[in-house]
C-alpha cells in the first residue's frame, strides 16, 4: 500500500487517512455531535462549559440527584427548556449537566 498523507498535517502514513498524532474521533461521537446544529452550537457549548468549569470545577449540578463530581470532559450542554418544547439555542437557555443527568432529563422540561 502506498503512503497517503494525513488528512490533518500531511505526514505520509501507511495506516489510513490519519497519522498517529491525529487519530479520528470514534464513529459514534462523529455521528451524534450537535445533531447537525453546526459551528454556532459547538461554540455555544464550548463557551458555556468553559465558564461553568471556571466557576465550579468539574461538578454536575444534578437533575433529580444531588450535585456530584464528574470526570474531565464529562459535562454536556443542556437546554433548560428543551428544543423539542420550543426552547432556543442561545446562552440564555443553556446550562450544564453531566452526560448521565442530561440523558435522564431527556426532552422533559426541568421545571415540570
Amino acid at each position: 500500500m502506498a503512503a497517503r498523507p494525513c488528512l490533518v498535517c500531511g505526514t505520509p502514513t501507511k495506516t489510513g487517512a490519519r497519522c498517529a498524532a491525529h487519530p479520528a474521533a470514534s464513529g459514534y461521537q462523529a455521528k451524534t455531535n450537535d445533531r447537525g446544529l453546526g459551528r454556532p452550537h459547538q461554540k455555544l457549548r464550548a463557551t458555556v462549559i468553559v465558564r461553568w468549569v471556571a466557576a465550579y470545577g468539574w461538578l454536575c449540578p444534578g437533575h433529580g440527584v444531588d450535585p456530584h463530581p464528574v470526570p474531565a470532559g464529562g459535562l454536556t450542554l443542556d437546554h433548560v427548556v428543551s428544543r423539542s418544547e420550543g426552547g432556543s439555542s442561545d446562552e440564555a437557555n443553556a446550562s450544564v449537566l453531566c452526560r448521565a443527568c442530561n440523558s435522564r432529563k431527556g426532552g422533559r422540561n426541568r421545571f415540570r
